[in-house]
Protein backbone atom coordinates (compact mmCIF):
# COMPACT_ATOMS: atom_id res chain seq x y z
CA UNK A 1 0.00 0.00 0.00
CA UNK A 2 1.37 3.30 -0.80
CA UNK A 3 1.40 6.36 1.85
CA UNK A 4 -0.10 9.35 0.84
CA UNK A 5 0.30 11.75 3.67
CA UNK A 6 -2.30 14.58 3.43
CA UNK A 7 -1.51 16.40 6.64
CA UNK A 8 -3.83 19.81 6.96
CA UNK A 9 -4.61 19.56 3.02
CA UNK A 10 -6.57 16.50 3.74
CA UNK A 11 -8.56 17.99 6.42
CA UNK A 12 -9.55 21.03 4.17
CA UNK A 13 -10.61 18.67 1.48
CA UNK A 14 -12.59 15.90 2.98
CA UNK A 15 -15.52 16.35 0.94
CA UNK A 16 -18.15 14.56 -0.93
CA UNK A 17 -16.67 14.69 -4.42
CA UNK A 18 -19.41 16.18 -6.91
CA UNK A 19 -17.92 14.66 -10.00
CA UNK A 20 -20.22 11.99 -11.18
CA UNK A 21 -18.99 8.65 -10.67
CA UNK A 22 -17.60 6.42 -13.65
CA UNK A 23 -20.22 3.88 -15.23
CA UNK A 24 -19.81 0.10 -14.30
CA UNK A 25 -17.77 -0.85 -17.33
CA UNK A 26 -18.68 -3.58 -19.91
CA UNK A 27 -17.52 -6.76 -18.42
CA UNK A 28 -18.18 -6.70 -15.22
CA UNK A 29 -21.24 -8.58 -15.28
CA UNK A 30 -23.28 -9.86 -12.66
CA UNK A 31 -20.84 -12.81 -12.04
CA UNK A 32 -19.10 -10.45 -9.42
CA UNK A 33 -20.19 -9.20 -6.21
CA UNK A 34 -23.01 -6.24 -6.36
CA UNK A 35 -21.21 -2.83 -6.25
CA UNK A 36 -22.10 0.30 -5.11
CA UNK A 37 -21.56 3.90 -6.69
CA UNK A 38 -19.57 6.75 -5.10
CA UNK A 39 -22.51 8.86 -5.51
CA UNK A 40 -24.15 6.54 -3.24
CA UNK A 41 -21.22 6.68 -0.51
CA UNK A 42 -22.20 8.63 2.63
CA UNK A 43 -20.05 9.36 6.34
CA UNK A 44 -20.62 7.31 9.17
CA UNK A 45 -21.87 3.95 6.62
CA UNK A 46 -20.59 0.96 8.78
CA UNK A 47 -18.71 -1.48 6.64
CA UNK A 48 -16.39 -4.32 6.29
CA UNK A 49 -12.78 -5.36 4.93
CA UNK A 50 -11.52 -8.18 3.61
CA UNK A 51 -7.93 -8.98 3.87
CA UNK A 52 -5.46 -12.22 4.75
CA UNK A 53 -4.23 -11.44 8.25
CA UNK A 54 -2.04 -15.29 8.20
CA UNK A 55 -1.71 -17.99 5.97
CA UNK A 56 -4.23 -17.67 3.20
CA UNK A 57 -7.53 -17.16 4.97
CA UNK A 58 -9.35 -14.65 4.60
CA UNK A 59 -10.55 -12.38 7.54
CA UNK A 60 -13.20 -9.43 8.26
CA UNK A 61 -12.99 -6.35 10.31
CA UNK A 62 -14.62 -3.16 10.38
CA UNK A 63 -14.25 0.18 8.42
CA UNK A 64 -16.45 3.14 8.81
CA UNK A 65 -16.62 5.82 6.34
CA UNK A 66 -15.27 9.00 7.40
CA UNK A 67 -16.15 11.22 4.35
CA UNK A 68 -14.73 10.88 0.74
CA UNK A 69 -11.62 12.67 -0.65
CA UNK A 70 -11.35 15.33 -3.78
CA UNK A 71 -9.19 14.19 -6.51
CA UNK A 72 -7.17 17.29 -6.04
CA UNK A 73 -5.77 15.98 -3.00
CA UNK A 74 -4.55 12.52 -4.05
CA UNK A 75 -3.90 13.59 -8.19
CA UNK A 76 -5.57 9.73 -8.89
CA UNK A 77 -8.83 10.80 -8.91
CA UNK A 78 -11.44 10.73 -5.52
CA UNK A 79 -10.80 8.40 -2.47
CA UNK A 80 -12.79 7.02 0.53
CA UNK A 81 -11.90 7.74 4.16
CA UNK A 82 -11.86 5.13 5.77
CA UNK A 83 -10.94 4.32 9.92
CA UNK A 84 -10.56 0.85 10.32
CA UNK A 85 -10.95 -1.12 13.71
CA UNK A 86 -11.42 -4.19 15.15
CA UNK A 87 -9.61 -6.89 17.11
CA UNK A 88 -7.51 -8.38 14.82
CA UNK A 89 -5.68 -4.85 13.26
CA UNK A 90 -6.60 -3.22 16.59
CA UNK A 91 -2.52 -3.23 17.41
CA UNK A 92 -1.06 -3.32 14.27
CA UNK A 93 -3.37 -0.94 12.01
CA UNK A 94 -2.73 -1.60 8.19
CA UNK A 95 0.02 -0.68 5.36
CA UNK A 96 1.58 -2.46 2.69
CA UNK A 97 0.46 -5.45 1.56
CA UNK A 98 -3.29 -4.43 2.52
CA UNK A 99 -3.48 -2.79 -0.70
CA UNK A 100 -6.45 -4.24 -2.72
CA UNK A 101 -8.58 -5.06 0.48
CA UNK A 102 -12.12 -4.64 -0.47
CA UNK A 103 -14.48 -2.58 1.57
CA UNK A 104 -18.54 -3.54 1.20
CA UNK A 105 -21.07 -1.74 3.20
CA UNK A 106 -25.04 -2.20 3.33
CA UNK A 107 -27.19 -0.58 0.69
CA UNK A 108 -30.51 0.34 1.79
CA UNK A 109 -32.16 -2.69 1.12
CA UNK A 110 -29.41 -4.38 3.71
CA UNK A 111 -27.52 -6.34 0.93
CA UNK A 112 -23.44 -5.74 1.29
CA UNK A 113 -22.54 -4.30 -2.11
CA UNK A 114 -18.48 -3.31 -2.94
CA UNK A 115 -17.61 0.53 -2.80
CA UNK A 116 -13.72 0.32 -2.89
CA UNK A 117 -10.26 -1.27 -1.68
CA UNK A 118 -7.81 0.05 0.67
CA UNK A 119 -4.86 2.12 -1.68
CA UNK A 120 -3.49 4.31 0.61
CA UNK A 121 -2.54 5.29 3.49
CA UNK A 122 -2.19 8.81 5.24
CA UNK A 123 0.85 8.49 7.90
CA UNK A 124 -1.91 8.65 10.90
CA UNK A 125 -0.16 7.55 14.31
CA UNK A 126 -2.33 4.37 14.49
CA UNK A 127 -2.35 3.50 10.79
CA UNK A 128 -5.86 2.81 11.53
CA UNK A 129 -7.05 5.62 9.02
CA UNK A 130 -6.99 4.67 5.30
CA UNK A 131 -8.10 5.93 1.94
CA UNK A 132 -10.13 3.32 -0.41
CA UNK A 133 -10.15 3.76 -4.46
CA UNK A 134 -13.39 3.79 -5.60
CA UNK A 135 -15.00 0.44 -7.17
CA UNK A 136 -15.79 2.23 -10.61
CA UNK A 137 -12.23 3.54 -10.66
CA UNK A 138 -10.77 0.02 -9.93
CA UNK A 139 -13.18 -1.59 -12.55
CA UNK A 140 -12.20 0.68 -15.10
CA UNK A 141 -8.88 -0.80 -15.72
CA UNK A 142 -9.02 -3.17 -18.77
CA UNK A 143 -7.75 -6.92 -18.09
CA UNK A 144 -8.19 -7.80 -21.74
CA UNK A 145 -5.29 -9.08 -23.74
CA UNK A 146 -3.09 -6.62 -23.96
CA UNK A 147 -2.18 -5.71 -27.97
CA UNK A 148 0.98 -6.52 -29.75
CA UNK A 149 3.84 -2.92 -29.27
CA UNK A 150 3.23 -1.17 -32.21
CA UNK A 151 7.04 -0.60 -32.66
CA UNK A 152 9.47 -3.22 -31.84
CA UNK A 153 12.72 -2.54 -29.44
CA UNK A 154 13.69 -0.74 -26.72
CA UNK A 155 11.36 2.76 -25.51
CA UNK A 156 12.70 5.54 -23.77
CA UNK A 157 14.55 4.28 -20.28
CA UNK A 158 12.54 4.76 -17.10
CA UNK A 159 12.76 3.69 -13.69
CA UNK A 160 10.66 1.11 -12.09
CA UNK A 161 8.78 2.68 -9.56
CA UNK A 162 6.88 0.13 -8.03
CA UNK A 163 7.30 -1.19 -4.85
CA UNK A 164 9.01 -4.83 -4.85
CA UNK A 165 10.37 -7.39 -2.99
CA UNK A 166 12.95 -10.11 -3.64
CA UNK A 167 12.18 -13.38 -1.74
CA UNK A 168 14.35 -16.47 -2.34
CA UNK A 169 17.82 -14.31 -1.74
CA UNK A 170 20.18 -15.04 1.04
CA UNK A 171 20.45 -11.92 3.80
CA UNK A 172 23.91 -10.32 2.79
CA UNK A 173 22.55 -10.15 -1.04
CA UNK A 174 19.44 -8.89 -0.35
CA UNK A 175 19.96 -6.15 1.49
CA UNK A 176 22.47 -5.43 -0.80
CA UNK A 177 19.71 -4.95 -3.30
CA UNK A 178 17.67 -3.17 -1.06
CA UNK A 179 20.14 -0.81 -0.77
CA UNK A 180 21.03 -0.65 -4.37
CA UNK A 181 17.32 0.20 -5.70
CA UNK A 182 17.61 3.33 -3.23
CA UNK A 183 20.10 4.41 -4.54
CA UNK A 184 18.36 4.15 -8.09
CA UNK A 185 15.24 5.52 -6.53
CA UNK A 186 13.47 2.29 -6.51
CA UNK A 187 11.73 0.46 -3.86
CA UNK A 188 12.94 -3.31 -3.31
CA UNK A 189 12.47 -5.06 -0.06
CA UNK A 190 13.46 -8.45 1.23
CA UNK A 191 10.81 -10.97 1.49
CA UNK A 192 10.79 -14.21 3.32
CA UNK A 193 10.42 -17.36 1.24
CA UNK A 194 7.67 -19.75 1.14
CA UNK A 195 6.70 -21.70 4.06
CA UNK A 196 8.50 -24.69 4.02
CA UNK A 197 5.61 -26.84 4.58
CA UNK A 198 3.62 -26.26 1.05
CA UNK A 199 0.48 -24.72 0.82
CA UNK A 200 -2.21 -25.53 -1.94
CA UNK A 201 -2.47 -23.40 -4.89
CA UNK A 202 -5.24 -20.87 -3.77
CA UNK A 203 -8.34 -19.91 -5.62
CA UNK A 204 -7.88 -16.04 -5.49
CA UNK A 205 -10.99 -14.35 -4.21
CA UNK A 206 -12.11 -10.31 -3.11
CA UNK A 207 -9.35 -10.29 0.11
CA UNK A 208 -7.20 -12.71 -0.31
CA UNK A 209 -3.48 -12.12 -0.89
CA UNK A 210 -1.81 -11.44 -4.62
CA UNK A 211 0.94 -10.89 -6.09
CA UNK A 212 2.82 -9.32 -9.80
CA UNK A 213 6.19 -10.80 -10.35
CA UNK A 214 9.47 -9.74 -12.55
CA UNK A 215 10.90 -13.42 -11.60
CA UNK A 216 9.36 -16.46 -10.52
CA UNK A 217 10.96 -19.68 -8.83
CA UNK A 218 14.51 -20.44 -6.86
CA UNK A 219 14.48 -15.91 -7.07
CA UNK A 220 11.43 -14.40 -6.73
CA UNK A 221 10.86 -10.78 -7.12
CA UNK A 222 7.01 -9.54 -6.92
CA UNK A 223 4.97 -7.16 -5.31
CA UNK A 224 2.39 -8.42 -3.17
CA UNK A 225 -0.96 -6.62 -2.56
CA UNK A 226 -4.70 -8.08 -2.25
CA UNK A 227 -7.39 -8.54 -4.81
CA UNK A 228 -10.34 -6.27 -4.83
CA UNK A 229 -13.07 -7.42 -7.21
CA UNK A 230 -13.21 -10.70 -8.88
CA UNK A 231 -15.30 -11.65 -12.04
CA UNK A 232 -15.48 -15.01 -13.02
CA UNK A 233 -11.73 -15.32 -14.35
CA UNK A 234 -10.51 -11.73 -13.81
CA UNK A 235 -9.39 -10.45 -11.26
CA UNK A 236 -8.45 -6.43 -9.64
CA UNK A 237 -6.43 -5.71 -7.32
CA UNK A 238 -4.16 -3.54 -5.25
CA UNK A 239 -6.01 -0.40 -5.96
CA UNK A 240 -3.03 1.71 -7.07
CA UNK A 241 -0.68 1.25 -10.15
CA UNK A 242 2.18 -1.05 -9.70
CA UNK A 243 4.64 0.91 -12.22
CA UNK A 244 1.36 2.90 -13.62
CA UNK A 245 2.50 1.84 -16.95
CA UNK A 246 -0.77 1.00 -18.77
CA UNK A 247 -0.67 -3.13 -20.66
CA UNK A 248 1.20 -5.95 -18.93
CA UNK A 249 2.36 -9.39 -18.98
CA UNK A 250 3.30 -10.59 -15.95
CA UNK A 251 3.17 -13.38 -13.69
CA UNK A 252 0.28 -13.09 -11.20
CA UNK A 253 0.25 -15.37 -8.00
CA UNK A 254 -1.53 -16.21 -4.85
CA UNK A 255 0.84 -15.08 -1.97
CA UNK A 256 1.33 -16.58 2.14
CA UNK A 257 0.80 -14.15 4.75
CA UNK A 258 3.38 -14.42 7.98
CA UNK A 259 1.92 -12.06 9.99
CA UNK A 260 1.29 -8.33 10.42
CA UNK A 261 4.18 -6.57 11.15
CA UNK A 262 3.42 -3.92 13.94
CA UNK A 263 5.05 -0.67 13.35
CA UNK A 264 2.60 2.57 14.39
CA UNK A 265 3.71 5.67 13.31
CA UNK A 266 6.11 4.13 10.53
CA UNK A 267 5.50 6.47 6.98
CA UNK A 268 4.32 3.22 5.42
CA UNK A 269 2.26 1.58 7.98
CA UNK A 270 2.25 -1.44 9.51
CA UNK A 271 2.87 -4.16 6.71
CA UNK A 272 2.49 -7.49 6.07
CA UNK A 273 5.22 -9.95 6.17
CA UNK A 274 4.43 -12.07 3.09
CA UNK A 275 6.02 -14.85 0.72
CA UNK A 276 4.70 -15.09 -3.06
CA UNK A 277 3.37 -18.76 -3.98
CA UNK A 278 2.07 -20.13 -6.77
CA UNK A 279 1.56 -18.73 -10.79
CA UNK A 280 -2.01 -18.91 -10.77
CA UNK A 281 -2.82 -16.57 -13.79
CA UNK A 282 -1.18 -13.28 -15.95
CA UNK A 283 -1.42 -9.80 -15.11
CA UNK A 284 -2.97 -7.67 -17.76
CA UNK A 285 -2.95 -3.93 -16.55
CA UNK A 286 -0.93 -1.77 -14.39
CA UNK A 287 -3.41 1.34 -14.41
CA UNK A 288 -3.69 4.28 -12.62
CA UNK A 289 -6.70 2.89 -10.43
CA UNK A 290 -5.42 -1.02 -9.85
CA UNK A 291 -3.93 -4.04 -11.41
CA UNK A 292 -6.11 -6.05 -13.26
CA UNK A 293 -5.05 -9.73 -14.36
CA UNK A 294 -6.62 -13.39 -15.83
CA UNK A 295 -6.73 -16.88 -14.09
CA UNK A 296 -5.69 -20.02 -15.75
CA UNK A 297 -3.73 -17.46 -18.24
CA UNK A 298 0.36 -18.16 -18.30
CA UNK A 299 2.50 -15.14 -19.42
CA UNK A 300 5.53 -15.33 -21.81
CA UNK A 301 8.72 -15.88 -19.59
CA UNK A 302 12.41 -16.13 -19.85
CA UNK A 303 14.03 -19.36 -18.47
CA UNK A 304 17.29 -18.59 -16.82
CA UNK A 305 19.00 -21.13 -15.49
CA UNK A 306 22.17 -20.35 -13.23
CA UNK A 307 24.76 -23.01 -12.48
CA UNK A 308 27.10 -23.07 -10.18
CA UNK A 309 29.90 -25.63 -9.01
CA UNK A 310 32.39 -25.93 -6.70
CA UNK A 311 35.52 -27.29 -9.22
CA UNK A 312 37.66 -28.47 -5.66
CA UNK A 313 34.25 -30.86 -5.12
CA UNK A 314 33.01 -31.49 -7.81
CA UNK A 315 29.46 -30.71 -6.16
CA UNK A 316 27.41 -28.30 -7.91
CA UNK A 317 24.09 -26.35 -6.96
CA UNK A 318 21.28 -24.74 -9.37
CA UNK A 319 19.25 -22.07 -9.65
CA UNK A 320 15.87 -21.86 -11.93
CA UNK A 321 14.45 -18.74 -12.37
CA UNK A 322 11.24 -17.90 -15.04
CA UNK A 323 11.77 -13.93 -15.86
CA UNK A 324 8.90 -11.67 -17.33
CA UNK A 325 9.06 -11.67 -20.70
CA UNK A 326 7.19 -8.16 -22.00
CA UNK A 327 9.26 -7.59 -25.20
CA UNK A 328 6.11 -7.87 -27.14
CA UNK A 329 4.56 -4.85 -25.41
CA UNK A 330 7.98 -2.41 -25.96
CA UNK A 331 9.06 -3.27 -22.46
CA UNK A 332 6.21 -1.20 -20.96
CA UNK A 333 8.54 -0.50 -17.93
CA UNK A 334 11.29 0.88 -19.57
CA UNK A 335 13.51 -2.07 -19.50
CA UNK A 336 13.58 -5.76 -19.30
CA UNK A 337 13.93 -7.23 -16.09
CA UNK A 338 16.47 -9.70 -16.67
CA UNK A 339 19.39 -7.11 -16.69
CA UNK A 340 18.25 -7.07 -12.99
CA UNK A 341 17.70 -10.63 -12.46
CA UNK A 342 20.50 -12.49 -14.19
CA UNK A 343 22.63 -10.29 -12.03
CA UNK A 344 21.33 -11.11 -8.45
CA UNK A 345 21.06 -15.02 -9.91
CA UNK A 346 24.47 -15.27 -10.72
CA UNK A 347 25.89 -13.30 -7.55
CA UNK A 348 23.59 -15.67 -4.95
CA UNK A 349 24.83 -18.43 -6.91
CA UNK A 350 28.42 -17.18 -6.95
CA UNK A 351 28.22 -16.30 -3.06
CA UNK A 352 26.90 -20.08 -2.14
CA UNK A 353 28.77 -22.43 -4.19
CA UNK A 354 31.73 -23.09 -1.86
CA UNK A 355 30.29 -23.16 1.09
CA UNK A 356 31.55 -19.85 2.43
CA UNK A 357 33.19 -16.41 0.84
CA UNK A 358 37.12 -17.28 1.12
CA UNK A 359 38.74 -14.42 0.21
CA UNK A 360 40.97 -15.90 -2.55
CA UNK A 361 39.49 -17.87 -5.20
CA UNK A 362 39.37 -18.44 -9.07
CA UNK A 363 36.43 -18.66 -11.36
CA UNK A 364 35.27 -19.17 -14.66
CA UNK A 365 32.12 -18.27 -16.01
CA UNK A 366 30.34 -18.76 -19.63
CA UNK A 367 26.94 -16.89 -20.32
CA UNK A 368 25.20 -18.58 -22.60
CA UNK A 369 21.91 -16.12 -24.71
CA UNK A 370 19.37 -17.89 -27.23
CA UNK A 371 17.42 -15.83 -29.63
CA UNK A 372 14.88 -16.62 -31.19
CA UNK A 373 15.37 -16.74 -35.41
CA UNK A 374 19.32 -15.94 -34.91
CA UNK A 375 20.84 -19.61 -35.04
CA UNK A 376 23.98 -18.89 -33.05
CA UNK A 377 23.33 -18.30 -29.26
CA UNK A 378 25.24 -14.71 -28.52
CA UNK A 379 27.53 -15.21 -24.98
CA UNK A 380 31.07 -15.44 -23.66
CA UNK A 381 33.28 -17.32 -21.59
CA UNK A 382 35.93 -15.48 -18.52
CA UNK A 383 38.53 -16.46 -16.05
CA UNK A 384 38.76 -13.82 -12.77
CA UNK A 385 40.82 -14.17 -10.45
CA UNK A 386 40.55 -12.28 -7.21
CA UNK A 387 41.25 -11.60 -3.82
CA UNK A 388 37.83 -9.17 -3.84
CA UNK A 389 34.16 -10.23 -3.44
CA UNK A 390 33.94 -12.67 -6.76
CA UNK A 391 30.00 -12.81 -6.45
CA UNK A 392 29.92 -9.10 -7.53
CA UNK A 393 32.45 -9.39 -10.17
CA UNK A 394 30.80 -12.54 -11.72
CA UNK A 395 27.62 -10.27 -11.80
CA UNK A 396 29.14 -7.61 -13.38
CA UNK A 397 30.21 -9.66 -16.60
CA UNK A 398 26.88 -10.65 -16.60
CA UNK A 399 25.13 -7.74 -16.23
CA UNK A 400 27.58 -5.72 -18.95
CA UNK A 401 26.47 -8.12 -21.72
CA UNK A 402 22.48 -7.40 -20.85
CA UNK A 403 23.15 -3.68 -20.69
CA UNK A 404 24.80 -4.00 -24.60
CA UNK A 405 21.46 -5.57 -25.22
CA UNK A 406 19.53 -2.60 -23.65
CA UNK A 407 21.17 0.20 -25.19
CA UNK A 408 21.08 -1.73 -28.92
CA UNK A 409 18.82 0.20 -31.46
CA UNK A 410 17.69 -2.08 -33.76
CA UNK A 411 15.03 -4.66 -33.80
CA UNK A 412 15.81 -7.18 -31.28
CA UNK A 413 15.03 -10.48 -31.26
CA UNK A 414 13.22 -11.99 -28.41
CA UNK A 415 15.24 -13.73 -25.93
CA UNK A 416 14.31 -17.22 -25.35
CA UNK A 417 17.09 -18.55 -22.56
CA UNK A 418 19.72 -17.28 -20.45
CA UNK A 419 21.99 -20.06 -19.08
CA UNK A 420 25.23 -18.48 -16.83
CA UNK A 421 27.49 -21.61 -15.88
CA UNK A 422 30.16 -21.11 -13.08
CA UNK A 423 32.94 -23.15 -11.93
CA UNK A 424 34.59 -21.97 -8.75
CA UNK A 425 38.10 -22.76 -6.73
CA UNK A 426 39.70 -21.70 -3.26
CA UNK A 427 42.98 -19.60 -3.59
CA UNK A 428 44.39 -17.48 -6.43
CA UNK A 429 45.23 -20.05 -9.61
CA UNK A 430 47.87 -17.79 -10.63
CA UNK A 431 51.00 -17.51 -12.33
CA UNK A 432 53.44 -15.00 -13.77
CA UNK A 433 55.20 -15.89 -16.83
CA UNK A 434 59.24 -14.95 -15.79
CA UNK A 435 61.44 -17.23 -18.29
CA UNK A 436 61.45 -19.39 -21.38
CA UNK A 437 63.52 -21.69 -23.03
CA UNK A 438 64.13 -23.40 -26.75
CA UNK A 439 66.36 -24.39 -29.05
CA UNK A 440 69.00 -22.04 -30.01
CA UNK A 441 69.07 -22.15 -33.83
CA UNK A 442 65.88 -22.33 -36.18
CA UNK A 443 64.84 -22.41 -39.84
CA UNK A 444 62.14 -20.09 -41.40
CA UNK A 445 58.85 -22.03 -41.54
CA UNK A 446 59.71 -24.40 -38.58
CA UNK A 447 57.45 -24.86 -35.48
CA UNK A 448 59.46 -24.19 -32.39
CA UNK A 449 59.20 -25.66 -29.17
CA UNK A 450 59.33 -23.46 -26.09
CA UNK A 451 59.16 -24.09 -22.70
CA UNK A 452 57.61 -21.15 -20.66
CA UNK A 453 58.38 -21.31 -17.00
CA UNK A 454 55.92 -19.25 -14.92
CA UNK A 455 55.73 -18.78 -10.91
CA UNK A 456 52.26 -19.70 -9.58
CA UNK A 457 51.13 -17.68 -6.90
CA UNK A 458 52.70 -18.78 -3.58
CA UNK A 459 53.63 -21.96 -5.77
CA UNK A 460 55.85 -23.55 -7.60
CA UNK A 461 57.63 -22.99 -10.45
CA UNK A 462 56.13 -24.81 -13.51
CA UNK A 463 56.98 -25.16 -17.58
CA UNK A 464 54.59 -24.88 -20.20
CA UNK A 465 55.01 -26.36 -23.20
CA UNK A 466 54.30 -23.64 -26.73
CA UNK A 467 55.05 -24.23 -29.71
CA UNK A 468 55.27 -21.28 -32.28
CA UNK A 469 55.79 -20.96 -35.64
CA UNK A 470 58.54 -19.02 -37.52
CA UNK A 471 57.33 -17.23 -40.56
CA UNK A 472 58.36 -18.57 -43.88
CA UNK A 473 60.11 -14.98 -44.81
CA UNK A 474 62.11 -14.95 -41.86
CA UNK A 475 64.96 -13.60 -42.97
CA UNK A 476 68.64 -14.83 -41.39
CA UNK A 477 70.15 -13.53 -38.32
CA UNK A 478 68.75 -13.39 -34.66
CA UNK A 479 65.16 -12.89 -33.80
CA UNK A 480 63.45 -11.73 -31.10
CA UNK A 481 60.43 -14.11 -29.46
CA UNK A 482 58.35 -12.09 -26.64
CA UNK A 483 55.76 -13.78 -24.69
CA UNK A 484 53.10 -12.22 -22.58
CA UNK A 485 50.77 -13.54 -20.23
CA UNK A 486 46.93 -12.59 -20.95
CA UNK A 487 44.90 -12.61 -18.20
CA UNK A 488 40.88 -13.44 -18.91
CA UNK A 489 39.38 -10.92 -17.17
CA UNK A 490 40.54 -7.81 -14.56
CA UNK A 491 40.30 -8.61 -11.03
CA UNK A 492 38.83 -5.47 -9.51
CA UNK A 493 35.75 -5.96 -8.16
CA UNK A 494 32.88 -3.67 -8.61
CA UNK A 495 32.65 -0.90 -5.59
CA UNK A 496 29.51 -2.76 -4.09
CA UNK A 497 26.95 -5.11 -5.38
CA UNK A 498 24.72 -2.39 -4.12
CA UNK A 499 26.60 0.09 -6.65
CA UNK A 500 25.79 -2.92 -9.31
CA UNK A 501 22.32 -3.13 -8.60
CA UNK A 502 21.85 0.81 -9.28
CA UNK A 503 23.21 0.17 -12.24
CA UNK A 504 20.82 -2.99 -13.49
CA UNK A 505 17.83 -0.33 -12.77
CA UNK A 506 18.86 2.50 -14.70
CA UNK A 507 19.67 3.68 -18.42
CA UNK A 508 22.49 1.25 -19.52
CA UNK A 509 25.88 2.85 -20.69
CA UNK A 510 27.24 1.44 -24.16
CA UNK A 511 31.24 2.19 -24.94
CA UNK A 512 30.46 4.26 -28.04
CA UNK A 513 27.77 3.84 -30.44
CA UNK A 514 24.89 1.08 -29.92
CA UNK A 515 25.48 -2.23 -31.40
CA UNK A 516 22.86 -1.32 -34.62
CA UNK A 517 22.49 -5.49 -35.49
CA UNK A 518 22.58 -8.95 -34.32
CA UNK A 519 25.96 -9.33 -35.64
CA UNK A 520 27.21 -6.77 -34.09
CA UNK A 521 26.04 -6.84 -30.53
CA UNK A 522 27.68 -10.65 -30.64
CA UNK A 523 31.15 -9.53 -31.86
CA UNK A 524 30.64 -6.94 -28.36
CA UNK A 525 29.67 -9.78 -26.36
CA UNK A 526 32.12 -12.20 -27.12
CA UNK A 527 34.83 -9.58 -27.12
CA UNK A 528 33.68 -9.72 -23.11
CA UNK A 529 35.82 -12.49 -21.93
CA UNK A 530 38.20 -15.33 -23.29
CA UNK A 531 40.42 -17.66 -21.45
CA UNK A 532 43.58 -16.45 -20.15
CA UNK A 533 46.49 -17.93 -21.84
CA UNK A 534 49.48 -16.83 -23.48
CA UNK A 535 50.92 -14.67 -26.37
CA UNK A 536 54.34 -14.98 -28.39
CA UNK A 537 55.36 -12.31 -31.16
CA UNK A 538 57.94 -13.38 -33.17
CA UNK A 539 60.16 -10.41 -34.58
CA UNK A 540 58.14 -7.54 -35.75
CA UNK A 541 55.15 -10.11 -36.80
CA UNK A 542 51.43 -10.21 -34.61
CA UNK A 543 50.88 -11.68 -31.69
CA UNK A 544 49.46 -15.41 -31.76
CA UNK A 545 47.64 -17.27 -28.77
CA UNK A 546 50.21 -20.04 -28.22
CA UNK A 547 49.17 -21.29 -25.23
CA UNK A 548 45.20 -21.08 -23.15
CA UNK A 549 44.14 -22.13 -19.89
CA UNK A 550 40.39 -22.00 -18.60
CA UNK A 551 41.63 -22.54 -15.09
CA UNK A 552 44.89 -20.56 -14.74
CA UNK A 553 45.23 -17.19 -14.67
CA UNK A 554 48.31 -16.12 -16.49
CA UNK A 555 50.35 -12.34 -16.28
CA UNK A 556 54.00 -11.15 -16.78
CA UNK A 557 56.27 -11.58 -19.90
CA UNK A 558 59.42 -12.39 -21.13
CA UNK A 559 61.77 -12.82 -24.07
CA UNK A 560 63.20 -15.67 -26.23
CA UNK A 561 66.66 -14.76 -28.52
CA UNK A 562 66.81 -17.58 -31.75
CA UNK A 563 69.55 -17.90 -34.20
CA UNK A 564 67.12 -18.08 -37.53
CA UNK A 565 69.25 -20.17 -39.94
CA UNK A 566 69.77 -20.21 -43.96
CA UNK A 567 67.96 -22.20 -46.07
Amino acid sequence: MEPKHLGKRAALACIVATAAPAALPAGASAAGEPILGLEQVRPGMACTARSVLRGTAIERFDARVVDVVSGSVTGRGPRILLRLSGPAIEETGVGPGFSGSPISCAGADGVERVIGAISEGIGEATNHLVLATPIEAILSESVSEPARASRAGLGPIRRLSGAWAVSGAPAWLANDVQAGAQRAGVTIFSAPTAPLAAFAPVDLQPGGAMAAALATGDLNISAVGTVAYRDGDRVWGFGHPLDGVGARSLPMQDAYVYGIVNLPGFAGGSYKLAAPGHVVGALRQDGQAAVGGVLGQLPRTIPLTVTARDGDRGTAQQLRVNVADETHLDDPAGMSPLRLVSSIATAQAAGSALGGAPTRQTARLCLRITLDRVPAPLGFCAGTVTEGAMPGILASQVEAAFAEIEASTFARPRVRAVSVEMALYRGMRKATLIDATGPRRVRPGQRVDIRAIVQEFRGRRIALPLHVRVPRSQRAGRVTIRLTGTTAAPDAPPESFADLVKAALTEPESEGKPAASVSELARRIAAMGSDSGITARVGRGRPARVYRSPRLQIDGRTRLSLAIATR
